[in-house]
């Protein structure tokens, strides 16, 4: 016979997972996603900010972002790495489209870091804006 879930479990179990989501909106408050153009004026701005590209070595390999350091978000090792840079600093963060340095952006705001900007549409729309992407 198949347990009967009673709708007493179901109210619980809808309000933990809306607790979770919530929860983890309000722990990235300091993550700001922004377009291409405001990205770069934070390139130029932010002297001392890391550009942390997230993709994979062979992505990162194709072209980045100038002045980008590549640390793999799909890294056993991401949350060791990035934990090894000073969180007082800005981070702007990208992927190919925008996926995985949001969850990165989010890593980092939940490590720390006080101010971390994620590229809206990642290095595809860099790209496509005819900013330089260059091989490392």
């Amino acid at each position: 016979m198949a347990p009967i879930i009673t709708t007493h479990f179901m109210k619980k179990l809808l309000s933990a997972i809306a607790g979770l989501l919530f929860a983890g909106q309000a722990m990235a408050q300091n993550v700001e996603n922004v377009e291409v153009n405001q990205f770069k004026q934070y390139i130029d701005t932010y002297q001392q900010a890391y550009i942390l590209d997230v993709r994979t070595p062979s992505e990162y390999a194709a072209g980045k972002i100038p002045g980008s350091v590549n640390i793999n978000i799909n890294d056993p090792q991401f949350q060791q790495k990035i934990a090894e840079l000073d969180p007082s600093r800005p981070v702007l963060v990208y992927c190919l489209s925008g996926g995985r340095s949001s969850r990165a952006a989010n890593m980092l705001a939940n490590g720390g870091f006080t101010a971390v900007y994620n590229l809206t549409g990642g290095i595809r729309a860099w790209s496509a804006s005819g900013q330089k992407v260059e091989k490392p």
